[in-house]
């Protein structure tokens, strides 16, 4: 339930993101914040499940599932801060670029231990962050928290996702 993408994880990101967002904003604005980061949480992962359908007949990532998968991030991240009052480019910038670096860097996930997945994270948001401040983005902090969303929703909880999947494909009841 605390590994990335388990759900006390998407709720201590959420809770985090909005907190970090709302220095000055009232009770109400961090609610909504945490609230919409938990949605977006779910919908990364509901954006890995999109692009792996455009995977080869090898279950290998496409240049398509990788555009996809990016695009989409892109899309759900701008939704997310524009729900937020927050800006929409930077948000968009933040996940998509996540996305792009997570599939150029090595690492296969469920091979990873908790603090590999960390660090792995980390490296992923402190990229983000760099290239967020150099390019000019409004709001550094939104695009930070979309790739931190991506990465935990995304590539860090493949694993679980897929073991899930399978689960709930073999189930016969709703109950399962």
């Amino acid at each position: 339930l605390w590994q990335p993408g388990g759900t006390y994880r998407q709720i201590a990101t959420a809770l985090t993101a909005a907190a970090g967002g709302n220095v000055t904003g009232g009770t109400s604005q961090l609610i909504q914040g945490a609230a919409v980061n938990y949605i977006q949480s779910l919908g990364a992962t509901e954006v890995r499940h999109i692009a792996d359908t455009l995977k080869d007949k090898n279950g290998n990532n496409t240049p398509a599932s990788e555009s996809v998968r990016a695009a989409l991030h892109g899309l759900l991240a701008c939704a997310g801060a524009t729900a937020q009052g927050s800006d929409c480019g930077s948000a968009a910038l933040g996940a998509s670029a996540g996305s792009v670096i997570n599939s150029i860097m090595a690492g296969d996930p469920k091979s990873m231990s908790a603090e590999q997945k960390e660090n792995r994270k980390n490296l992923a948001a402190s990229l983000v962050t760099g290239i967020a401040a150099t390019t000019g983005a409004d709001n550094i902090a939104a695009a930070t928290n979309a790739a931190v969303i991506e990465t935990e929703n995304n590539f860090l909880n493949k694993g679980e996702i897929d073991k899930k999947m399978t689960r709930l494909s073999k189930a016969e009841t709703n109950e399962q």
